[in-house]
């Protein structure tokens, strides 16, 4: 039988685990920030029992899988598909985005449309931990082991 006592949290982070983007956050249907960017940091607190084997997961898949979403968005200009907002147009050549009567427009390329409603601190961790969740190799049995990022 398991114990609270043997409920055990580890906080894990990896010079992998970060990337740089450009955002810009919507406080309202008129409001938003200037275009900027970040050097942003991923942590991740893992909460589990330990087994039989002295452990709670590998932690190496969980940092390579962090690693890998922060390839995906790192130097990329990103933008939430999910805003009430902003209206984005796709192309082969162009990343439009209207808002509040501005028209921007970015190199496809350079842009990652993240399905978010908004790029802020909060919305990127639940995607980090959304994007992690998918990972079926990284969930222990059910009610064992919680991963969220910080």
């Amino acid at each position: 039988m398991i114990s609270e006592k043997n409920l055990i949290t580890i906080k894990l982070s990896s010079s992998r685990m970060k990337f740089s983007s450009g955002h810009f956050t919507i406080f309202s249907e008129s409001h938003r920030e200037t275009i900027h960017g970040h050097n942003f940091s991923v942590e991740c607190v893992i909460s589990g029992f330990v087994n039989d084997n002295g452990i709670i997961i590998d932690y190496g898949i969980i940092k390579k899988e962090i690693s890998i979403i922060c390839q995906d968005i790192d130097e990329k200009m990103l933008l939430p598909e999910k805003s009430k907002y902003l209206r984005i147009k796709k192309t082969k050549i162009n990343v439009l985005c209207y808002f509040n009567g501005e028209k921007m427009s970015f190199p496809s390329r350079d842009v990652c449309i993240l399905p978010i409603s908004n790029i802020t601190i909060e919305a990127l961790a639940e995607w980090f931990l959304t994007s992690l969740v998918s990972v079926r190799t990284l969930i222990g049995p059910p009610n064992r082991t919680l991963i969220g990022p910080l």
